[in-house]
């Protein structure tokens, strides 16, 4: 039995990397967060594998509290079929409702006696404060911040705030849509400029109205964030709509580092503006906009979906979400080789590299803005390298023998620092290629 390295976070600047076996229950996995937290184990607690509090899908009850209820002492994590990248909600104490997001950051194959916190950041919040007003005087890190968030709002305040609002329901819904599909396709993108978006593909709406809408998701659980640098920064309370911010969660659920990273590679100028219809692919990132090239890479899992543990179209959604995040060749490489997939010769692996450039050229990148690697190639007149056969002595490796971003001796027209990678990275060439 192998395990799994999930990350639990209570906001960002607030999480523990907790390592627990495959073999362990939901239950073992309740206990070792409650551990990791300092929290007494005291009232009814639940996980939600679909990643929303209180859905009917694919949810584990500490008791049973209906008929039909599946239990977390019967559930294996192994039973799951949990894979990187995966996120779920456990919810703790169904009175305060203390909620956890996880997510699934290494699918090892070394087996864990115990679970053990790998990664603890930031001060966990008491259980039970004895006053409401009372101040906490923590000492931040400059490092790992504890970043301020908006209050959640129970139902009853969000649902007064909406129908305060001077819009509809059918823009309340279709506002809804826009701002989670700015989060998957831009990753951090400036609230007041998707209000110009939406303007431009919509009914026009006031600015006092987008704003006031942004102030209620604020309020609200989402798969994105919205805030300012300020409170990124400093854990400033205080900011103004206009310097608010819509940032995907990946980028602040394992520190700030992350995030300010990401906002110094992120491609400056314009925002790749697409149709509303092909905009609107990205709210949800569990599916997104399918291409010819996602269509040829699921082909080739297809051939091999007899040794791969999950579903080739599960893999190959998950390729295209690291890719969209910009993750590295060496980590999808580590997610293929959890999910079994195996090279039998060296074609067969240079077949695999071929598609999987193809498929990160044509795949719309946060750090790019929206744009594909090959749209910013264009621009810049550049050829792309073909991958090079890859000649392993009889040996097919994951790892040890990589085809190089760029061949050395591969001629490029004049490539500025500044300017894309004409590897197809998305990077800057200074941050790719122009490293060496």
């Amino acid at each position: 039995m192998g395990s799994y390295t999930i990350s639990v976070s209570l906001g960002p600047g607030c999480y523990r990397h907790i390592r627990i076996s495959s073999s362990a229950t939901l239950y073992k996995l309740h206990q070792a967060i409650l551990d990791a937290y300092e929290f007494d184990d005291d009232h009814e607690h639940a996980f939600f594998m679909d990643n929303h509090a209180w859905s009917h899908e694919r949810c584990f009850f500490s008791s049973k509290l209906h008929s039909g209820d599946r239990v977390t002492r019967s559930c294996a994590l192994s039973k799951l079929e949990l894979s990187k990248g995966d996120k779920f909600k456990y919810l703790f104490d169904f009175g305060d409702e203390w909620v956890f997001q996880c997510k699934v950051l290494q699918v090892l194959d070394e087996a864990t006696a115990k679970p053990v916190v790998v990664r603890s950041v930031g001060e966990a919040p008491e259980q039970y404060p004895q006053w409401e007003d009372e101040v906490w005087d923590e000492e931040w890190e400059d490092d790992d911040p504890v970043i301020q968030l908006a209050q959640s709002f129970d139902e009853k305040q969000l649902k007064k705030m909406y129908s305060d609002l001077p819009v509809g329901q059918e823009t309340i819904a279709c506002l809804h849509q826009y701002f989670e599909a700015a989060a998957n396709l831009y990753g951090v993108i400036p609230v007041s400029k998707l209000l110009e978006i939406y303007n431009s593909q919509n009914e026009p709406i006031p600015d006092a109205a987008f704003y006031a809408f942004a102030e209620i998701v604020r309020h609200e659980e989402h798969d994105y964030f919205i805030l300012s640098r300020q409170e990124v920064r400093y854990g400033a309370e205080d900011s103004k709509p206009e310097q608010w911010e819509i940032v995907a969660d990946h980028l602040l659920e394992v520190s700030t580092e992350v995030y300010f990273d990401f906002i110094s590679d992120q491609r400056k100028g314009t925002y790749k503006i697409l149709p509303k219809e092909d905009f609107l692919c990205y709210r949800n990132e569990g599916s997104l906009p399918k291409n010819p090239q996602n269509d040829a890479m699921l082909r080739y899992l297809q051939k091999k979906s007899r040794d791969l543990m999950h579903t080739p179209e599960k893999i190959c959604q998950t390729i295209q979400r690291m890719l969209c995040e910009d993750c590295c060749l060496q980590e999808i490489m580590e997610l293929l080789s959890e999910t079994g997939l195996q090279f039998s010769s060296a074609e067969d692996m240079n077949e695999f590299m071929q598609l999987y450039q193809e498929l990160n050229n044509h795949t719309r990148k946060q750090v790019n803005r929206g744009y594909t690697p090959i749209e910013l190639i264009e621009k810049q007149s550049i050829r792309i390298p073909a991958v090079k056969p890859v000649v392993l002595d009889g040996q097919i490796s994951m790892f040890d023998e990589m085809p190089q971003r760029a061949d050395a001796e591969t001629s490029f027209p004049k490539v500025g620092r500044n300017d894309p990678c004409p590897c197809g990275s998305g990077l800057k060439y200074k941050k790719c290629c122009g490293k060496t």
